[in-house]
């Protein structure tokens, strides 16, 4: 009796080390079924609900259930009791099932094929049977709590993201549609009494809120396309030349009279792209650099090549971004903190990252040795629909 109760011991107590360091259910069931196998040279199998019916997560190497067996296995879960053989109801199948139950609810079952029916009949191996059993379905709870506890922190976490960027879209609409209105409001009430001056400035301010709200709407526009993986690529083989061309052209029609600088080697291939698009992501790419760097500042593009990718480079002078920001700045709505006073959507980088990866490429952003900020585009030079 006494040497039944050590191997008791010593079973449980290895049993609830293993589950202890299980961090996950998947852990967790190769860690009862390994302590089984072991303390009693029995095959097992543990079925969990999915759904409406019971589906085995994990089982010793060999062990299949039959229709017969995976009926005993379900009646054991719906009705809370122990089936199978060596119990008093379903004898005819070939394992036991016992109910993983808690106080709470039944999580699932564990079935056992132990070497005779002697074994099954065995006090101290129902005894063990039982302990392991609980153990598993308290560590089966265990993980499941924790689950709906992260599940609800993220939960938390996405209703008050979703409320500041409810707050901060209401306030990036509003903000244009405010100046619009008050130019409106001014001309249609003091429109005699204005000179031309004035009116001609009230327009031209009308007229640039009026641009930054179709942006912004636009952006936001694109950003729904981008996740609901509805951007067709239209691919052709454009020089990169013709590509910055048209970018820098779109910046001049917008009144952008920074200078901007462009590099390439002599001769460089023709690359697949959708040029609409890369333009697009070129003109944000631009418009960031002079959103951020100082006034007067040198903007330049450099363009290479690297065996099978374009590399694309836009740089600036402004300030550093830290290190642990350099990959969240391509997060949708997500502001660098620098420098003071800064506006924008938050949506620039994310929808250049959208536009790439669809091409097949990768954008990453890097702070310079000197100072300033780097957006690497590496596009692949031949594309896959050409």
């Amino acid at each position: 009796m006494m040497r039944a109760r050590e191997v008791l011991t010593a079973s449980l107590y290895y049993l609830s080390r293993d589950l202890a360091a299980s961090v996950d259910i998947s852990a967790v069931l190769t860690a009862v079924v390994r302590n089984v196998e072991d303390a009693l040279n029995a095959q097992v199998v543990i079925l969990l609900p999915e759904g409406e019916q019971l589906d085995i997560l994990a089982a010793s190497e060999g062990v299949l259930l039959n229709i017969k067996e995976q009926a005993v296995a379900d009646w054991a879960f719906r009705n809370n009791h122990p089936a199978g053989r060596a119990t008093d109801t379903l004898v005819s199948a070939d394992l036991i099932y016992l109910p993983l139950q808690t106080p709470a609810t039944v999580l699932g079952v564990m079935g056992i094929r132990l070497e005779s029916l002697h074994e099954y009949h065995s006090l101290e191996n129902r005894r063990l049977l039982d302990a392991f059993a609980t153990q598993a379905a308290m560590a089966i709870e265990r993980i499941q709590f924790s689950r709906q506890a992260e599940q609800a922190q993220i939960l938390q976490a996405r209703e008050n993201l979703e409320r500041a960027l409810l707050n901060s879209i209401s306030h990036d609409l509003r903000s244009p549609l405010s100046t619009v209105t008050g130019v409106l409001t001014s001309l249609k009430e003091e429109g005699e009494h204005l000179g031309d001056h004035a009116r001609r400035e009230l327009l031209e301010t009308a007229c640039s809120e009026a641009d930054r709200l179709n942006r912004f709407v636009g952006n936001l526009l694109d950003m729904t396309r981008i996740e609901a993986g509805a951007v067709k690529l239209n691919l052709e083989p454009y020089d990169v030349q013709e590509l910055v061309g048209c970018a820098l052209a779109v910046l001049e029609r917008r009144g952008d009279t920074r200078k901007i600088s462009f590099k390439m080697p002599p001769e460089m291939p023709l690359i697949p792209i959708d040029l609409v698009l890369m333009i697009q992501v070129l003109v944000n790419l631009l418009e960031n650099s002079l959103k951020y760097s100082p006034p007067g500042s040198p903007i330049e593009i450099i363009a290479t090549t690297d065996t099978s990718w374009l590399v694309l480079e836009v740089s600036d002078l402004g300030p550093c971004v830290p290190e642990h920001d350099l990959k969240r700045v391509f997060d949708k709505f997500y502001h660098i903190p620098i420098p003071e006073g800064a506006g924008g959507t938050g949506l620039g980088l994310s929808i250049c990252k959208g536009i790439v990866e669809a091409h097949g490429g990768r954008i990453a952003a890097e702070n310079r040795t000197g100072g300033g900020l780097s957006i690497v585009i590496r596009l692949p030079l031949r594309g896959q629909n050409l």
